[in-house]
C-alpha cells in the first residue's frame, strides 16, 4: 500500500470537497449575472489549464513511448488529468481567496456570511490544499506508473506481426502489450516489479525479431561520457 497515495487522495477530496461547498456558498451572496460571469471566467481558466496539461503530457508521452499521440489515445489523456491535479490545485485554492474578495464586493446586503466562516473554510483548505500538493510531488513517479498499468491495455495488442507471423516475448511476461509504429515497428509494454518500461520491437526481413529500449538525449549522452573521468 502507498500511503503517500493514500494521503493525496483523502487530502485531496477533502480540498474539493470543501472548494465545491465554499463555491456553492459565495455564489448564493450575488446576483444570477455575476455568477454568470465568474462561472465564465473559471471555464476559461480550467480550459486552459487542460491545455497546457495535455500539451505537457503529449510530450511526455512521444519522449517516453516513442509513438505518435493518436496511438495511445487513453494513455496521454490520463497523463494530461495526472499533470493537471497541481494546477487544479493551486488554481482552486487562489480562486477560492479571490471568490471571497469578488462576493464581498458584489453580495446582496440581505446576505451576511460571518468572516470566521470564511477564515475557517480557507484555513482549512490551506491545509488540504499543502497536504494534497506534498502528496502529489512524493508520490508522482508511483502515480504515473499505477494509472499506466491500468489504462495501457487498452491502447495495446496482446501479439505483433512479423513477416505473416504473429509472435508474443514470453520473457516479457504475459502483461506485456504490443503497440504498432509502424508495418514492421512495434513498441512492447511490460511491467518489471513497480515499473513500466517500454522498448522498441522491429522485425528482421527473414524471420524473428529484435528489440532494444528507447532512449533520449540523457541516456545517449551518458553512454558517450568518458568513464571514470
Amino acid at each position: 500500500m502507498n500511503y503517500g497515495l493514500t494521503l493525496l487522495a483523502i487530502s485531496t477530496g477533502y480540498f474539493t470537497f470543501l472548494f465545491v461547498n465554499y463555491y456553492f456558498l459565495c455564489m448564493s451572496r450575488v446576483k444570477e449575472k455575476i455568477v454568470k460571469i465568474i462561472n465564465k471566467i473559471l471555464f476559461i481558466v480550467f480550459s486552459i489549464i487542460l491545455f497546457f496539461s495535455k500539451m505537457i503530457a503529449n510530450g511526455f508521452v512521444k519522449e517516453f513511448f516513442d509513438v505518435d499521440i493518436a496511438k495511445v489515445p487513453y494513455i496521454s489523456w490520463s497523463f494530461s488529468i495526472l499533470f493537471a491535479i497541481p494546477f487544479f490545485l493551486i488554481t482552486s485554492h487562489v480562486g477560492g481567496m479571490i471568490l471571497e474578495g469578488t462576493t464581498d464586493l458584489f453580495r446582496i446586503r440581505k446576505i451576511k456570511v460571518p468572516s470566521m466562516i470564511h477564515y475557517s473554510i480557507l484555513c482549512l483548505s490551506c491545509v488540504f490544499f499543502s497536504i494534497s500538493y506534498i502528496s502529489y510531488l512524493g508520490s508522482a513517479g508511483w502515480l504515473f506508473n499505477a494509472v499506466t498499468k491500468k489504462v495501457y491495455s487498452y491502447d495495446t495488442r496482446s501479439s505483433f506481426q512479423c513477416n505473416n507471423k504473429y509472435w508474443t516475448i514470453p520473457e516479457l511476461g504475459k502483461d506485456a502489450r504490443y503497440l504498432a509504429e509502424t508495418s514492421d515497428s512495434y513498441r512492447v509494454i511490460y511491467i518489471r516489479g513497480n515499473n513500466v518500461n517500454v522498448e522498441v520491437v522491429k522485425c528482421k526481413k527473414n524471420e524473428g525479431y529484435i528489440r532494444f529500449p528507447i532512449e533520449n538525449a540523457k541516456d545517449i549522452l551518458k553512454k558517450q561520457a568518458p568513464k571514470g573521468g
